[in-house]
């Protein structure tokens, strides 16, 4: 079981642990050797080079989001009530970047991973946000399909409810 993998690791001495973390390196390394990097997203550039411009005439074809004179993201009132609703503060109404929102993600692996973890400190974990666990399941499907072997083994957690 998981429960005690981990543990049978958290027993091992710290030199061990040290030579154990080399070679999942070693391996994670050459897990992304064949991966190359996708080209940027349009639609992103485009809102880049309008946050760079300097023009008072500016106009953002970019994401597709209402705006108001001041070219803020428009927010609609039912938000606003759904917002009040939940109590909860939001800074920006922007599309968020590719990779998610950092912070969150940020969170996530600590969360996944444990505050303390060697493999954070180590910068060995990355983390993505995709839309729901559907959609994630799915980009993370044809991910492996398409850059990993045939056969390449998938270990999928049990959930017990």
């Amino acid at each position: 079981s998981t429960q005690s993998t981990w543990g049978i690791i958290k027993m091992l001495s710290n030199s061990i642990k040290k030579d154990l973390y080399k070679v999942v390196q070693r391996s994670f390394s050459s897990f992304w050797a064949n991966v190359q990097q996708g080209p940027p997203d349009p639609i992103f550039g485009i809102t880049d080079a309008f946050r760079k411009d300097s023009s008072s005439q500016k106009v953002n074809l970019g994401a597709g989001t209402y705006r108001d004179d001041n070219g803020k993201p428009f927010v609609l009132e039912c938000v606003k009530k759904g917002q009040a609703l939940s109590q909860q503060k939001y800074h920006d109404y922007e599309y968020l970047p590719v990779p998610g929102l950092a912070p969150f993600t940020d969170v996530s692996i600590r969360l996944a991973y444990g505050a303390d973890s060697q493999a954070i400190k180590e910068k060995r974990v990355a983390a993505l946000q995709a839309l729901s666990g559907t959609g994630s399941l799915r980009l993370g499907a044809e991910f492996i399909r398409k850059f990993m072997p045939a056969g390449t083994p998938i270990y999928l957690s049990l959930i017990h409810i």
